[in-house]
Order: C-alpha cells, then sequence, then structure tokens
C-alpha cells in the first residue's frame, strides 16, 4: 500500500533526506533523493494520521500477542539424555582440542567487530 504526500504532508527537503541517507548508509543519486523524499514524506503523513487516534483509554503493551515466559525445570530431559555427546563423542568432532576445550576460531577482530 502506498501513501502519497498531501498538501498536509510534513515538508522535507531534500537535504533532510540526503542527511537520513547518509545516516543509513544509502548511496543515492538525484532521482532516487526526490522518489525517496515522496516516500517519506507518505510514512511521515501517516504517522501524523495515528497521533489524531484517540487512545487514552488503551493500555500500553510490550509485545502485541500476550505470552508469558515459560520457566521449565533446570534439569536435563529424557530426550537431551538420550541425545547427549560423551565426551569423547565431541572431541572426535570437534574441529580441534586443546587438552579438554574445543578450540573456537577468532570472529571477532581486533578492533571488536565482527
Amino acid at each position: 500500500m502506498s501513501a502519497s504526500a498531501d498538501a498536509s504532508s510534513p515538508q522535507l527537503s531534500v537535504n533532510d533526506v540526503r542527511k537520513v541517507a547518509t545516516l543509513a548508509r544509502l548511496a543515492l543519486d538525484d532521482a532516487q533523493i526526490e522518489s525517496s523524499r515522496r516516500q517519506l514524506a507518505g510514512v511521515l503523513a501517516l504517522v501524523d494520521r495515528l497521533r489524531e487516534l484517540d487512545l487514552s483509554d488503551v493500555e500500553p503493551m510490550t509485545h502485541p500477542e500476550s505470552r508469558v515466559n515459560r520457566l521449565d525445570p533446570d534439569e536435563p530431559s529424557a530426550e537431551h539424555a538420550r541425545t547427549r555427546l560423551s565426551p569423547a563423542d565431541l572431541a572426535r568432532i570437534a574441529p580441534a582440542m586443546d587438552g579438554p576445550f574445543i578450540v573456537i576460531p577468532k570472529v571477532i577482530g581486533e578492533e571488536g567487530g565482527a
């Protein structure tokens, strides 16, 4: 569903869209900037329409469904006991071992990024 910007839509400048594109790390050409400007104005117009709703009787929620965390006992299940690997089996399929420990390849660089 596409929202079109009308006269009451918030006005976005090309510079506003360029700033958002920079923050999102998007490289947009002039045609894409103009198209994005119209699309963003449409989204903001929809947000303005949502602001018109009377939500005074609506309770805030953290999730759209009412769910409760399931707390199982901290005990191995029968399935776990039947399917778990022995230390010898685990050592046999591990890529590398250092004594009783499995050697895991480093995945985070020096600068902390992946």
